[in-house]
């Protein structure tokens, strides 16, 4: 599987996200890292300031402190906004992606 940089898990045979279109080799993403403590906010069309992604994958809006998902706390489960990457591969550590998955930038 693999994320695009919009935001989307994706299945492994797909070479084009399910939600934007957007092609693998163009879109794919980099696992997201561990962060910690609050704040921050992430790039894409979707994100606003202040929004944070779990380590579930999940988008959470910037007044939860628990992720809507996987019941996380925002504390221990929130990490950084994923990076593009060229090229194919990767993969991620959260509990639902397994390597190769990609994120869309699409949002």
């Amino acid at each position: 599987d693999w994320m695009c940089s919009c935001g989307a898990h994706n299945y492994q045979s797909r070479t084009s996200c399910y939600k934007c279109n957007g092609s693998k080799e163009d879109n794919e993403v980099q696992a997201p890292e561990k962060k910690s403590g609050y704040g921050g906010g992430y790039g894409g069309s979707q994100m606003k300031p202040g929004d944070w992604m779990c380590s579930c994958g999940a988008h959470n809006y910037q007044s939860r402190t628990s992720c809507y998902k996987c019941n996380g706390s925002k504390e221990d489960n929130e990490v950084q906004a994923p990076e593009k990457k060229s090229g194919y591969g990767g993969g991620y550590g959260g509990s639902q992606m397994k390597p190769g998955d990609w994120m869309c930038s699409c949002g």
